[in-house]
C-alpha cells in the first residue's frame, strides 16, 4: 500500500471529495498515446486476474477446482507449483507421477525462477493456469534467460507452452486484466535510442501470444489497477492527488472517474470488479469507508471502521461479494501492539471484529484467507516446524521450514462469526 502523509485537520469528508470529483469530462494525459484505433464494436467484459496491487501482495491463484501457489527451491533457482484440491482437500505438487522428485522440467510442477519474481493466475474461460516471469528492465548483465515470459498450462500442469517472450528488455508490472480473448498488462521498459524509462500497456492474444501495444507511452505515474465492463482502470498519482482514469477499449480514450487530495486524509484504496473501496482516517483510531460504484458514479459509506494508520492498514479481500476484510495494527500502546481484523458487511453496513487468529513470528495475527470455493474459504489457520524435500545445488535434500503453513477449509458463516470450525487439508508437500 502506498503511504500517505498525515493531515492535521480532517476538514473535508471523503464523500464530499468524491461527489466533487465524479463524472468529470474526459481528461486524457497529453503524454498518454494510444497505439490502436478505436473499436466501437468491442462488447467483451474485462476483469482482473491478479491482485489490484500485482504481485506485491499476492502471487497465488485459484480456480473453481483448486488453489495454486509457488514454492521456491532451497537454492532459489526454481519453483514448484503446488495445488490444493477443493474436492479432496489435499495439497500436492502439481504432478501426477508418484515417484517424481520434482526437480527438473520432466516434472509438470517444476518451473525455473528468474530475477524479477513470478506469479500465477487462472482464466475461467480458457480453463488454463498461467505462470508469469516478470523479467527485468535491464538485462545487460543477465541476458535472455531473465526476459519476461508468460507460460500457459492445463489445470493439472500438463501441456505447458510459451505464450509470450518479451525478448527485448522489459518488465511486466502492476496488475493483469483479461477478457475472453486477451490479457492486458503494463510493462516497464527503456527507449532504445535514449535509454530513458518508458511504460506501455499491451494486449496479448490468449490463442497465439500475438501482442498489440494499446498505449505506447503511458505516464510513469499511471498503474493498471482494475478492470470492469469495457474499461481498464488506471490509478494516477500526481503530487498530493490521486485519481482513477478509465480507458475504454471502445473509444481508446481516458475518462477521469474520481479523485481526491492526499492532504485531506490518510487512507487506502482498492478495486474489486466495478467497486472502488477507500478507507479514510477520520479520528485517532476510526475511519470512514466509502464504496464508489464505477459504473454509476454512486457512493455509499460505512462508518467506524478501525484504522490506526494508512501504512499499517490493508484490505485482505472481498469475499462472497459481501464481506470486506480490513486488517490493521493497533499501536496506540507500544507495550501491547496487536493486530486487528474487521469484517465489513457492505450489504448490511455493519463492522464486526473477527477474532480467528494464529501465532506468527511471536505475534497473534488474523488467519490468512487464501481462496474461496462456493460457501467455503481456504485459510492458513496456523503453522508448524515442517520440512520439505527441495533442490539445492543440483541435489535433492531435506530443508527445514520453520513456518510451514497449516491449511484448512471453513464455511463463510463460521468465518464471519469467528467460529474456528476447521476442516484440515492433508498436506503431501510439507511434513
Amino acid at each position: 500500500m502506498k503511504k500517505k502523509p498525515l493531515s492535521a485537520l480532517w476538514t473535508i469528508l471523503l464523500v464530499f471529495s468524491f461527489l466533487l470529483s465524479a463524472c468529470k469530462a474526459p481528461a486524457p494525459s497529453s503524454s498518454t498515446e494510444s497505439g490502436s484505433a478505436a473499436d466501437s464494436t468491442y462488447q467483451d467484459s474485462l476483469f482482473l486476474v491478479t491482485d489490484p496491487y500485482g504481485p506485491l501482495l499476492k502471487e497465488t491463484a485459484a480456480s473453481n477446482s483448486g488453489y495454486y501457489e509457488l514454492l521456491l527451491s532451497a537454492d532459489a533457482q526454481s519453483n514448484n507449483i503446488l495445488y490444493t484440491d477443493f474436492e479432496t482437500q489435499q495439497r500436492i505438487y502439481l504432478c501426477s507421477n508418484p515417484s517424481c522428485e520434482h526437480k527438473d522440467e520432466i516434472c509438470t510442477s517444476w518451473t525455473d525462477s528468474v530475477d524479477g519474481g513470478g506469479l500465477l493466475f487462472t482464466h475461467a474461460q480458457t480453463g488454463c493456469v498461467y505462470y508469469v516471469q516478470r523479467g527485468l528492465e535491464d538485462l545487460s548483465s543477465l541476458g535472455a534467460a531473465a526476459t519476461a515470459k508468460i507460460f500457459s498450462l492445463q489445470p493439472d500442469g500438463s501441456g505447458r507452452s510459451l505464450l509470450l517472450d518479451l525478448v527485448a528488455d522489459g518488465r511486466i508490472c502492476d496488475a493483469i486484466a483479461a477478457d475472453s480473448l486477451y490479457i492486458y498488462f503494463d510493462i516497464n521498459t527503456v527507449k532504445r535510442r535514449t535509454a530513458e524509462p518508458e511504460k506501455q500497456t499491451w494486449r496479448v492474444s490468449l490463442a497465439d501470444g500475438k501482442k498489440e501495444v494499446l498505449i505506447s507511452s503511458l505516464p510513469a505515474n499511471y498503474r493498471l489497477f482494475g478492470a470492469f465492463d469495457t474499461c481498464l482502470l488506471f490509478q494516477e498519482q500526481k503530487g498530493d492527488s490521486c485519481t482513477f482514469q478509465a480507458f475504454d477499449l471502445r473509444t481508446q480514450q481516458f475518462q477521469e472517474l474520481c479523485g481526491w487530495q492526499y492532504s485531506a486524509f490518510e487512507g487506502i484504496s482498492i478495486v474489486y470488479d466495478h467497486l472502488l473501496f477507500v478507507l479514510a482516517k477520520q479520528a485517532a483510531d476510526t475511519g470512514l469507508l466509502t464504496i464508489y460504484d464505477l459504473r454509476t458514479g454512486q457512493t455509499d459509506t460505512v462508518e467506524n471502521v478501525p484504522i490506526y494508520g494508512g501504512d499499517i492498514t490493508r484490505f485482505s479481500g472481498l469475499w462472497g461479494g459481501r464481506y470486506l476484510l480490513v486488517d490493521t495494527t493497533d499501536n496506540s500502546d507500544l507495550t501491547n501492539i496487536r493486530y486487528l481484523r474487521s469484517v465489513v458487511d457492505i450489504s448490511e453496513k455493519t463492522v464486526t471484529e473477527n477474532t480467528l487468529c494464529f501465532s506468527h513470528n511471536g505475534y497473534s495475527q488474523p488467519i490468512w484467507v487464501l481462496a474461496q470455493n462456493d460457501g467455503n474459504l481456504l485459510v492458513r489457520y496456523g503453522e508448524h516446524q515442517g520440512k520439505v524435500r527441495s533442490l539445492f545445488e543440483g541435489e535433492i535434500s531435506e530443508m527445514a521450514v520453520p513456518d510451514a503453513p497449516d491449511l484448512a477449509f471453513i464455511t463463510m458463516e463460521d468465518f464471519v462469526q469467528s467460529i474456528p470450525n476447521y476442516k484440515l487439508v492433508t498436506d503431501h508437500v510439507m511434513q
